[in-house]
């Protein structure tokens, strides 16, 4: 997560990277380019997770917000039931939530579960 943060801090004033969208766009690049699985808005029976990224042994929940807070996005994983799809999975599941500032145009904090 540092170099995630240090990466999007590196990254010139005058993008427009103020907006959800703007950091998802972001993290999927990053994710790929690392050669990792990531899906997007991927749904469920209750709503969409705006990324799940798998590898052999992980599958990563992630929920991104702007200008609120990593418990926030944590709380929305678990109110939309994100993770339930992957409850037989055998691979371990790890749950990330993930806020941004439009003010500081980066990564503000994080938390996992």
């Amino acid at each position: 997560m540092i170099s995630i943060k240090a990466f999007i801090a590196s990254m010139p004033y005058h993008y427009d990277n103020t907006k959800e969208a703007d950091f998802q766009t972001i993290m999927y690049i990053i994710f790929s380019l690392l050669g990792m699985y990531v899906k997007v808005e991927v749904s469920s029976a209750l709503g969409r997770a705006d990324a799940i990224v798998e590898t052999k042994d992980y599958v990563y929940i992630i929920e991104y917000k702007v200008n609120q807070s990593a418990d926030i996005a944590l709380q929305q994983i678990e109110d939309k039931g994100y993770a339930t799809p992957y409850l037989s999975d055998p691979r371990k599941l790890i749950k990330i939530g993930m806020n941004f500032s439009s003010e500081c145009r980066g990564l503000e904090s994080w938390k996992c579960i």
